[in-house]
């Protein structure tokens, strides 16, 4: 090799640089992944709890017709019974894979009401039971240039606190999502919860931050908001926060804009339905 071919260390340093990149991006895919897994685990238990009251009443109907086999009424009311519970358990479990696989279409966009109903799938255990109302306003029609599942990991974690800041009272949280300016999707996920502290608010989207009050127990891992920023910064949009002591939390996203016929009108539940029956 002459001197003419050997690389120059302008050369070897930008060949550093692109694979020290691939290397980046990797990871950051890996943390997002783990931290999906971590964000079912905190769910495992609620998510159980929720499966176990859906299979106790079928196991009931089971036994009741099996206890009368002559009873046609019986027998059809339980066959009912069961293939409702069998189905309720089947979309929660069906939502948690989805959510937990790795990987996913990148470029897909995403309609924005397939997402919330694939979180609240996730989540199992429905506010109401807590005294939380919750308000949904998402037309079908509306899609983001972001992945289906990175929009959902931040929907759910935005849900989650917005859960956890009503814990243990009543209140309400609201999900709506509407057309702005600019080729722009604004989604807003509010509370009527107590507010984050102003000292609290000026990090809140730092690693290893957590909402609670300062005195309180550490809970989580202060994680999830920073996750959720890098994952909307990556699909071009912003996310930001409005809070008052005493009267809520909102979080404010804006994404590109996507068109329905862009956006797969199939939900994600119906598509793990689908590769089910085709393998």
């Amino acid at each position: 090799m002459t001197n003419r071919d050997a690389p120059t260390a302008a050369e070897e340093a930008l060949e550093y640089l692109e694979q020290a990149g691939g290397t980046l991006q990797d990871l950051h895919g890996d943390i997002e992944h783990v931290h999906r897994l971590a964000t079912l685990g905190t769910l495992a238990a609620s998510i159980a709890h929720e499966i176990n009251n859906i299979l106790t009443p079928v196991l009931g109907y089971a036994q009741l017709a099996k206890s009368d086999p002559g009873d046609a009424d019986l027998q059809a009311k339980a066959l009912d019974r069961a293939i409702a519970g069998v189905e309720a358990a089947s979309t929660i479990a069906e939502a948690m894979l989805g959510f937990a696989r790795p990987g996913g279409p990148k470029n897909e966009p995403a309609i924005i009401k397939n997402a919330v109903d694939a979180s609240l799938a996730c989540l199992a255990r429905k506010p109401d039971k807590d005294g939380i109302q919750l308000h949904t306003d998402v037309d079908p029609s509306l899609a983001v240039q972001m992945p289906p599942v990175s929009l959902q990991q931040v929907i759910i974690n935005l849900l989650l606190n917005a859960f956890t800041a009503l814990s243990g009272k009543r209140g309400e949280v609201y999900v709506t999502a509407s057309a702005i300016d600019r080729g722009m999707m604004q989604i807003t996920i509010a509370d009527t919860g107590p507010g984050i502290p102003p000292a609290i608010e000026r990090t809140l989207f730092e690693p290893f931050v957590t909402k609670g009050r300062p005195d309180a127990p550490r809970k989580g891992s202060g994680l999830g908001l920073a996750v959720c920023k890098h994952l909307i910064q990556a699909a071009g949009g912003t996310i930001t926060v409005s809070t008052k002591l005493g009267e809520g939390t909102a979080f404010t996203l804006r994404l590109p804009a996507a068109t329905p016929k862009q956006a797969s009108n199939e939900k994600p539940l119906d598509r793990e339905r689908s590769s089910k029956k085709a393998a």
